[in-house]
């Protein structure tokens, strides 16, 4: 079993608690393939993934308990992609993976995809008050940046040396913070205007040669 969040209006609730959600009607994305054209209840992951919702008044979470067979997972970020060179509706396409083969953090926005109509059984409405459900991560999104963090420090051990530099460096640039710069030691000073210590940084001579 995969558990999974919905988001509906409270006008709403009683209509799902009698009939449960089926496909035909609460479907909400439509994926061709292969001529062939299916149709899925667009679900989270964690509830916190749409804090507008999650906070409004108007809306209520629902926990689904569905088979993992029936689900697939995407990149969310894809469907309001815009760029020159790079379709989001083919992004989008080319992320869904079958959710037995998702990976916790490997996507920012995960959208889990539900192949089947959702039986009143397999839900669990919130009604009121704190979520009376564990959640194990603050988000999708914070959990993906954490461990694309934790993956770049392994490859490189001065690579927290090396992004804290390039943040700093920017602020200078903008003139927020003042910089001093050691190349006999490969180390950065940066002064900041509200009164705390001078922050110390390291960085290689490639990254110098970066800097231009």
């Amino acid at each position: 079993m995969l558990d999974l969040y919905v988001f509906i209006h409270k006008d709403r609730l009683e209509e799902i608690e009698d009939c449960g959600m089926k496909l035909s009607l609460w479907a909400d994305r439509s994926i061709s393939s292969n001529g062939e054209v299916k149709k899925y209840i667009a679900s989270y992951l964690n509830p916190r993934d749409n804090m507008i919702k999650y906070k409004s008044p108007d809306y209520k979470v629902v926990k689904l308990e569905v088979e993992m067979k029936y689900c697939y997972v995407a990149e969310g970020f894809f469907m309001d992609f815009n760029s020159a060179s790079l379709s989001g509706d083919s992004l989008y396409k080319e992320s869904i993976v079958p959710a037995k083969d998702y990976i916790f953090g490997m996507y920012r926005k995960p959208e889990c995809l539900i192949a089947k109509t959702i039986l009143p059984e397999e839900m669990n409405i919130q009604r009121d008050g704190a979520l009376s459900f564990p959640l194990f991560y603050e988000s999708s999104q914070s959990l993906y940046l954490s461990k694309l963090m934790e993956s770049l420090r392994e490859e490189n051990q001065s690579f927290d040396d090396a992004a804290l530099y390039y943040y700093f460096d920017n602020l200078a640039r903008k003139g927020k913070v003042k910089k001093e710069m050691d190349s006999s030691n490969q180390c950065a000073v940066f002064s900041l205007d509200n009164g705390c210590r001078p922050i110390v940084l390291a960085f290689s001579e490639q990254e110098v040669l970066i800097e231009g």
